[in-house]
């Protein structure tokens, strides 16, 4: 009777044994991270991609994902099966035209399962083109240079000019009269 019971147990130990708790991975970031993040330059056209989130899981199979903001200037086309950010306004570093940095949660649920989803941080940092022109201050410079003046005499060391790409220490203008008849 005791060698049955220990082939009994044996024999259930060996159906159970094969399941192991697994981490359900799906709708967590590649890499561990816990938000996601995109360097977009700021002339990008609206209805580009900016780029595609990295997750576990099979969009569209595995996990379903929606914009917790659908009528954002970001939009999500899970069309092709992967989570593609798509640009839906324009953006300016500057602030002026458009956005200049965007932060947004993206909602990921799991298909199958009874857990609440995941809200994923997803942050667009907006890198500069030089679209602006310097602007002079107190322009424009009005001055009368004497015939006998010695080349190479400073005439006029007011000339002033900020540039709105890059404002702020490292804000650097330099300029220069071309040669030419005058």
């Amino acid at each position: 009777m005791r060698s049955r019971s220990i082939l009994v147990c044996s024999t259930i130990w060996m159906m159970i044994s094969p399941v192991k708790s697994q981490t359900d991975t799906r709708c967590l970031l590649e890499g561990g991270g816990s938000t996601d993040s995109f360097f977009v330059r700021e002339d990008l056209a609206v209805g580009s991609v900016i780029g595609k989130l990295r997750l576990f899981g099979a969009v569209n199979e595995d996990i379903k994902l929606k914009l917790e903001d659908e009528s954002g200037p970001i939009g999500l086309d899970v069309s092709d099966g992967s989570a593609s950010l798509v640009l839906r306004s324009t953006l300016d570093k500057e602030g002026i035209t458009g956005s200049s940095s965007l932060t947004m949660s993206v909602l990921c649920e799991r298909m199958g399962a009874n857990d609440p989803g995941f809200s994923i941080p997803v942050n667009i940092r907006v890198t500069d083109v030089n679209d602006n022109s310097p602007v002079f201050v107190s322009s424009p410079y009005y001055l009368n240079v004497g015939e006998l003046s010695i080349v190479g005499t400073v005439i006029f060391n007011g000339i002033f000019a900020i540039d709105i790409d890059q404002p702020g220490p490292f804000s650097t203008v330099e300029y220069h009269i071309p040669a030419g008849p005058f």
